[in-house]
């Protein structure tokens, strides 16, 4: 090999050693940090999973049925949206807008951002609740 190509190539991985270096410094600083709020909140929540919900909790009933209705119909379609809004209306009679918000991330965490968006806009004006 021509000594300026393995020049060339010793330079190329000497530009690389900080970059190596600052990738394992992150890697582990973020490795202490999910450690830290693991051991002070638990473990993290496992995206899709939702969280358990108790069906005798009416609350928790109401948040599986918007769930369902997400996944079925659509809270914004034409049979879809009057139940998602009495849901939220219902919600908003047991605990405010905290049921709503922790019904929202229940939703979000089963069926993702875009459902979660389509439920703000059925939502909207229940209670102090904005989409």
């Amino acid at each position: 090999m021509p000594p300026i190509v393995v020049l060339i190539l010793v330079v190329g991985l000497v530009a690389m050693v900080p970059l190596i270096r600052n990738q394992l410094r992150d890697r582990r600083l973020r490795k202490g940090i999910e450690q830290h709020f693991a051991e002070r909140f638990g473990p993290p929540p496992v995206p899709g999973a939702g969280g358990p919900l108790d069906l005798s909790v009416p609350a928790d009933r109401l948040t599986h049925e918007l769930a369902e209705t997400g996944r079925g119909r659509g809270f914004l379609s034409g049979k879809g949206r009057p139940r998602t809004r009495e849901i939220g209306a219902e919600l908003e009679l047991i605990n405010g807008k905290q049921q709503m918000l922790e019904a929202h991330e229940y939703v979000r965490a089963e069926l993702g951002v875009s459902a979660a968006r389509e439920l703000e806009a059925a939502w909207d004006g229940i209670g102090t609740w904005r989409g």
